[in-house]
């Protein structure tokens, strides 16, 4: 197996930090912020309840917790496919003037 370049294997690492970031420290912060807005969740074991119930209806396929712990990488790679389309378009306006 040929190691990767430099560039693809930060690119890689970044993308695992993303996903990294989703499954812990996203429902963290949302637990927080909700227990402070609303109130204590209501398990016996409150935040050990809430990450076993977001990781459980994630594996089940419901779609606001997939979202929830996809949303770092969604953001990222919206931003990035945004750059990209504008890369080409300012591209293809330089042509476009010569």
């Amino acid at each position: 197996m040929t190691p990767m370049p430099g560039s693809a294997r930060s690119s890689w690492i970044r993308w695992l930090l993303l996903a990294i970031a989703g499954l812990l420290f996203v429902p963290a912060i949302a637990y927080l912020l909700a227990s402070r807005v609303i109130g204590p969740y209501g398990g016996d074991r409150g935040v050990a309840t809430y990450f076993s119930s977001i990781y459980a209806d994630a594996l089940a396929g419901r779609p606001f917790a997939v979202l929830l712990l996809l949303a770092p990488v969604l953001v990222a790679g919206a931003w990035r496919l945004r750059r990209r389309l504008l890369t080409r378009t300012r591209a293809a306006l330089v042509d476009q003037t010569k």
